[in-house]
């Protein structure tokens, strides 16, 4: 499959292959994160871990495309795979070379999202957490990511920020995307809470689609994901103010 031969060529160019592959950490158990992790395993015998929030759709694929159906499931994921650990938030992991990564249960992308920083050389592995601006708005809690992105915003020492949709950042540029990440939800929320306030108990769909439109997005965004990450912010405006979580950073020397 493609999508085993982009990982066995990347392997390639650090001299290692996929027999070297001795554990699999899956930041959570959406298709294009857990895709090759049965293959893998097969060929490797790599041991896979994961938070207990995201345990049943990375052991039962089909559970997952029947309760979140993604366009292309199908073909983006090989199998179910079984977890052989389950991380939690303050692990502290060891690997090669002395090397130790710290386990950041930072939900609100999913559940049972996790991140990954070493103190020792600032690495920070924040998988689909931060959102992107002008991006679809894909999440399941609006006020659980607001507050993974401010405790993302407290890290100290970082140097090197690898999320899952740009290129390695380093220092200022990495802390920059990070409040990039809270401006564009802060500015979907004020979008959705606006929308909401104009057409009153409309159908769902007509709040996305005026959502989309308001936000600049391509009409395809009007879909089943891009809604229930709305909706998640009308759920959040009864709770807190994503505002007021982010003021702090906004309004201060987070800000380039």
């Amino acid at each position: 499959m493609v999508l085993i031969e982009h990982i066995s060529i990347a392997l390639q160019k650090l001299n290692k292959n996929l027999s070297d592959v001795d554990i699999i950490i899956l930041t959570h158990s959406h298709p294009d994160h857990i895709g090759a992790a049965s293959l893998i395993q097969c060929q490797s015998g790599a041991h896979v871990w994961a938070h207990a929030n995201e345990r049943a759709w990375i052991e039962d694929i089909e559970r997952q495309g029947q309760e979140r159906p993604v366009p292309g499931f199908a073909k983006l994921v090989a199998g179910s795979v079984a977890l052989d650990r389950l991380l939690t938030d303050g692990d502290d992991l060891s690997f090669a070379e002395g090397l130790t990564f710290r386990v950041l249960h930072t939900p609100g992308h999913s559940s049972g999202s996790i991140s990954l920083f070493s103190e020792e050389c600032g690495i920070f592995f924040s998988g689909d957490v931060i959102p992107q601006p002008g991006g679809m708005p894909v999440y399941e809690d609006a006020i659980a990511l607001a507050n993974s992105l401010v405790r993302f915003a407290e890290i100290e020492n970082l140097t090197t920020l690898y999320s899952s949709w740009e290129d390695p950042l380093n220092g200022q540029n990495a802390v920059e995307s990070i409040c990039a990440g809270m401006r564009y939800l802060s500015s979907i929320h004020s979008v959705v809470m606006k929308i909401d306030s104009e057409i009153g108990d409309s159908e769902p769909m007509e709040l996305c689609k005026l959502c989309v439109q308001a936000l600049g997005l391509p009409p395809f965004a009007v879909n089943p994901l891009v809604l229930r990450s709305l909706l998640a912010h009308k759920e959040a405006a009864s709770k807190s103010s994503l505002n007021s979580i982010f003021a702090p950073f906004l309004g201060g020397n987070y800000i380039v």
